[in-house]
This record gives C-alpha cells, sequence and structure tokens, in this order.
C-alpha cells in the first residue's frame, strides 16, 4: 500500500537510508547540528512504472525512489569506499530490501544528455501526474530536513 498509514513507505524507507549512510559516513552523532555541514542534500522523489508516458501511465505499480545527493568532499570520498565494498555496500541494500541501486556521478557538462537539467526532470516526473490527480500524498522529500524554530 503506497497510502497506508500504517506501513512505512518508500521515503520513509528513503529516510532511513539517509540516516544509515550519515550514520556510517559522519559518525554515530551525526543527527547533532554541529555535523549539519558535513551532511549530504538528498532530494529523493517517489516514482512508479509507466510514469515517463503521461497517457498510458495506468495502475500505480513498482513504486520506486530515484534521488539526487549531493555530498561534501570528505564525506563523497566515504560513500565511494562504502559502495566500492562489495559485502559492505550488499549488506546496506539487504538491510533495506534494496533490489536495485544505480549510483551515478552526475555530468556538469550542459552539452550532453546526463546533465543536471535532464537528471532533475527525471527525477520528478512522477509529481506531475501526481499534480494531476493527488493519488499519492508523499511524493518527494528533501533531507536533511529543516526544523522551524
Amino acid at each position: 500500500m503506497i497510502d497506508n498509514p500504517k506501513a512505512k513507505s518508500e521515503l520513509d524507507t528513503f529516510t532511513d537510508v539517509y540516516n544509515y549512510v550519515c550514520r556510517e559516513l559522519i559518525g554515530r552523532n551525526y543527527h547533532r547540528p554541529s555535523f549539519d555541514p558535513s551532511k549530504p542534500l538528498a532530494i529523493g522523489c517517489l516514482d512508479m512504472n509507466g510514469s515517463r508516458y503521461w497517457k498510458s501511465m495506468g495502475e500505480l505499480e513498482n513504486p520506486h525512489i530515484h534521488s539526487i545527493w549531493i555530498f561534501t568532499d570528505q564525506v563523497r570520498e566515504g560513500f565511494r569506499k562504502l559502495i566500492a565494498d562489495k559485502e559492505r555496500f550488499l549488506a546496506f541494500k539487504e538491510r533495506f530490501s534494496i533490489r536495485e541501486m544505480d549510483i551515478q556521478v552526475l555530468d556538469h557538462d550542459h552539452r550532453n544528455s546526463t546533465g543536471e537539467g535532464r537528471a532533475t526532470s527525471y527525477l520528478a516526473k512522477f509529481i506531475g501526474h501526481n499534480n494531476s490527480e493527488l493519488l499519492v500524498g508523499d511524493d518527494f522529500r528533501v533531507l536533511p530536513s529543516r526544523k522551524s524554530a
């Protein structure tokens, strides 16, 4: 169930993955304000099968997350080590029941098709479907979340 209030949503799992990555890369006290400058910015958007084709999307199937993460230089290196360690990375995926991850470096060269504009459009393609009918109440998340004072 995508919008079942008692079940953990894909975006809740995305938040759990974010917190785990922060703990692994920054340390167990990552949640303290003094570590805020080290935390990655992560934008996660819900997607469904068929969302690329507006008129023929059909039923909401295979909910999954597309995300962009922006790391500080120090944390980026730790992330590279995490994903390079096959056993550690497999354990990470199993912990969160992740079947597949496709991690790519975002190319800042605007002359090719892998630039930021294309990546951000792809990231948020389900939101357009959802805005027209509000099929799902929670379709994106920006982390770390900012608590209001």
